[in-house]
């Protein structure tokens, strides 16, 4: 059996484009990958709870980040932070249109996803605060 052939509780995850596709496939590490997670299923299942709990992953990411005990996944120079997205292997506009995410969740999605820097986290944070105050 495949394993995208079934999903045990709801629908949130049933996309053309799976969001733990998208995370193995793009070598996301654990607090990335949860906080995409909860990035691209808030509409559909938590609402501002998973959207906090986003906050809550990404939060832990920048001060890990901040100490040196985390990096980058796959970074690629700085002037090639954009140009990255185009060499995923699991495009972020291809699962961000599947998973219908649209407005300040794509710009979320894409800083978690090729982040160099807390800068850049930082940047992807202020994109979720964004939906949660919207």
């Amino acid at each position: 059996m495949i394993a995208n052939s079934k999903q045990v509780g709801g629908n949130h995850y049933k996309t053309k484009v799976e969001h733990w596709d998208f995370t193995v496939l793009n070598g996301l590490g654990y607090l990335e990958g949860c906080a995409t997670k909860y990035i691209s299923r808030w509409r559909k299942k938590g609402g501002k709870q998973d959207l906090l709990k986003a906050l809550h992953y990404i939060d832990k990411l920048i001060e890990l980040a901040a100490r040196g005990k985390v990096r980058p996944p796959g970074a690629p120079p700085r002037w090639a932070f954009w140009r990255k997205r185009s060499r995923l292997k699991v495009r972020i506009e291809d699962f961000c249109q599947a998973n219908g995410l649209t407005g300040p969740e794509v710009p979320a999605i894409t800083y978690l996803t090729c982040w160099r820097n807390v800068a850049d986290l930082a940047a992807g944070r202020e994109y979720v605060v964004e939906l949660i105050q919207a």
